[in-house]
């Protein structure tokens, strides 16, 4: 169903139409939330005697295609993000009324926690859009789910799977020492994960942020052009940020001398402009 309240959730998570399903958030919001386990390659023009690995089609372009750096440990999201709408009722209805957590909602729908996140929360808005009176036009919804094969009543058992190439390990032992050696299996499973268990945070971070339940009195219609901020009538408010790794906390001050604590607002635009610098994924 498509509300004005779809549209803004889809828009701030970088959506061009806020009539995909609840199923298809994550993938949107995770911001590479694979660690970039599969890329797509732009299609080429191929040679007139064609290449035997490479599909090709009758317009003279090689098709899409996908590098799997998990060499066929990640099964495709088809199913995962095909389930039937009353399988997404039956969801909400279970972490409503019966209290099931999303942990729980993910292993029983064999799904990833965000994806149950996302459902979770347009069925929120849904809810709340009907509660207000707004008329819901269930149309487009209905097409998109005859024609995207919208009927599974579990997921495929979805994953997240680190890329982790193996390489070659030569470690030097003494005599009748045992090797303390992790086969790649067991560590792709261990770090795979940690960084799943961070993905999910960072998920609930992002996720809080565009529906306005933390940082509530930021400012969030930012111009697109250069336009210098006005003036508080009582005049700047300045962040201190001590340089002393073991020093207090950051905090506010203003002109006057007067000292106070960040808000839950200003802590979390604090944190929002932290870098995350991506390569690996911190656990």
């Amino acid at each position: 169903a498509l509300s004005t309240r779809f549209q803004q959730l889809a828009r701030s998570c970088g959506l061009a139409s806020a009539g995909l399903r609840a199923s298809l958030l994550p993938s949107l919001c995770e911001a590479g939330a694979d660690g970039g386990a599969r890329g797509a390659l732009r299609a080429r023009p191929y040679s007139a005697a064609g290449d035997g690995n490479r599909k090709n089609n009758d317009s003279g372009f090689q098709d899409w295609w996908c590098l799997d750096m998990t060499f066929g440990r990640k099964a495709e999201a088809y199913q995962d993000c095909r389930l039937a709408e009353e399988v997404k009722d039956e969801m909400y209805r279970k972490h409503k009324k019966e209290g099931w957590e999303v942990a729980r909602l993910a292993e029983h729908y064999q799904i990833r926690q965000q994806r149950v996140m996302g459902i979770l929360t347009l069925r929120e808005l849904r809810e709340e859009d009907v509660a207000n009176g707004v008329e819901l036009d269930y149309g487009f919804e209905n097409y998109a789910n005859q024609e995207t094969d919208t009927r599974y009543q579990k997921g495929s058992g979805e994953m997240h799977i680190k890329s982790m190439p193996s390489e070659p390990r030569y470690v030097t032992i003494s005599e009748g020492e045992e090797s303390n050696y992790v086969d790649l299996e067991t560590r792709l499973a261990i770090d795979s994960a940690a960084e799943e268990e961070r993905l999910v945070e960072e998920f609930k971070e992002k996720l809080a942020f565009n529906m306005w339940k933390t940082g509530g009195d930021l400012e969030r219609h930012v111009s697109r052009h250069k336009t210098a901020a006005k003036r508080p009538d009582d005049g700047w408010t300045y962040v201190i940020k001590p340089l002393d790794a073991n020093g207090p906390e950051p905090f506010a001050a203003k002109t006057d001398g007067t000292k106070r604590k960040l808000t839950d607002s200003e802590k979390t635009f604090q944190d929002r402009q932290k870098g995350r610098p991506r390569r690996k994924i911190p656990t």
